[in-house]
């Protein structure tokens, strides 16, 4: 495949799996280095997206204004390939139809109806972690990387002895997400031991 120049990444909602995409991102980096990646947003997501490593330009889009968001869109462009990681909203696949890319990916999902749009479309499946889904849209590129998802510590506005916890996932089924209370009690108690300047 020709080197490539210009990436547009599509993730509009989810805190977590924003945090998820991070393992594609390094995927891409590594065999793209010199790329030039932007990824557009939602508004729950935006501050997730400023913490990942490897991003050169965030957009965030103001979903409850579509004009807007159309015209946000629209503005960019020029990309070698666009990437859609929403594999259930149909407005992804109408704003992937607006965007400006030679070649865009995106899923097919059950009963969505949604991966016409696709210049190629991949199968997302409820048998994998949904990082394995992401790194399947890379394949069409031929990348077949091997990062783990991974939040970046050298952010400004990142607080080097603070650590946060979520205990409770969102979304769908979210009870199939949880871990027993005394075990994030454990780990708390582990990180209350270690020296935080080390953290």
């Amino acid at each position: 495949m020709k080197d490539m120049a210009k990436a547009g990444f599509l993730k509009i909602n989810a805190i977590g799996d924003t945090i998820l995409l991070t393992a594609p991102i390094l995927d891409l980096k590594e065999r793209y280095p010199d790329i030039h990646l932007t990824l557009f947003t939602g508004t729950d997501n935006y501050e997730t997206a400023t913490l990942i490593e490897g991003v050169d330009k965030i957009i965030r889009l103001p979903l409850s204004n579509i004009n807007e968001t159309i015209r946000l869109i629209k503005n960019e462009g020029g990309f070698d390939f666009w990437i859609d990681f929403g594999p259930w909203p149909r407005i992804n696949a109408l704003l992937t139809h607006l965007a400006r890319a030679d070649f865009k990916i995106g899923f097919r999902t059950e009963g969505q109806y949604r991966h016409y749009i696709y210049d190629q479309a991949i199968p997302h499946s409820a048998l994998h972690h949904e990082v394995c889904n992401y790194k399947r849209l890379l394949e069409p590129l031929s990348i077949a990387g091997s990062h783990m998802p991974r939040i970046g510590s050298s952010h400004p506005n990142m607080e080097k002895d603070l650590v946060t916890i979520q205990m409770y996932p969102g979304g769908t089924r979210s009870y199939l997400k949880e871990w027993p209370e005394e075990n994030w009690i454990s780990i708390i108690e582990e990180l209350q031991k270690k020296d935080t300047s080390s953290i």
